[in-house]
């Protein structure tokens, strides 16, 4: 898909507005996906690297330089047994 992605995705997709949740939201999953899966840094230490490879590097060497912080969260809406909508949070 190249550097411009979401470009090609939404004319893929044949995306007409923002109102089109679905296919917007295809087309950011297949934009993550793509870059993740083959993507190439091009710039700082790892340039030329897989984005899949770099990426637990920059995440390390960021947490080791204080320019960040180990941060979780689930990646859809938590539901309890009784069908309660929960607030998740990972506590260091």
């Amino acid at each position: 898909m190249g550097d411009i992605c979401a470009k090609h995705a939404v004319e893929e997709l044949k995306i007409q507005s923002h109102k089109d949740a679905k296919k917007l939201d295809d087309a950011k999953d297949k934009c993550y996906n793509e870059g993740f899966n083959k993507g190439i840094m091009k710039v700082g230490q790892y340039d030329g690297m897989k984005v899949s490879e770099a990426k637990p590097l920059v995440r390390k060497l960021m947490i080791d330089n204080g320019d960040a912080v180990p941060y979780y969260e689930p990646e859809k809406e938590v539901t309890a047994r009784t069908g309660e909508a929960c607030i998740v949070a990972l506590c260091d």
